[in-house]
């Protein structure tokens, strides 16, 4: 996964992802990965619709990467149409360095 590779490039940002999978599943989906970020569950979709990233009318979301600074502001966000072609780690670096 892109973002457990390159954790030590955040350096001090804070990542959580976010899934609509069971809570099970969203435990094994971390445990398999190894991911060393927190990875959330949301089979309600609250979240998803929250942050308005419901793929149409479907249960999962588009693929989005949001920054939210430390006043609790969304600084930048990205969206993919593809879960394969996603925002770059050196797009996000670029942001959270321009945040600093």
């Amino acid at each position: 996964m892109q973002l457990q590779a390159a954790l030590s490039e955040f350096r001090g940002a804070q990542v959580v992802g976010i899934s609509a999978d069971d809570v099970a599943t969203t435990r094994e989906l971390h445990a398999s990965l190894g991911l060393d970020f927190m990875l959330l569950s949301d089979p309600a979709l609250a979240a998803i619709d929250a942050w308005g990233v419901r793929h149409d009318d479907e249960s999962f979301a588009v693929p989005a990467v949001f920054i939210v600074d430390t006043d609790g502001q969304v600084a930048f966000r990205a969206f993919s149409e593809s879960m394969i072609e996603r925002v770059t780690v050196s797009a996000l670096v670029e942001q959270l360095d321009a945040l600093r």
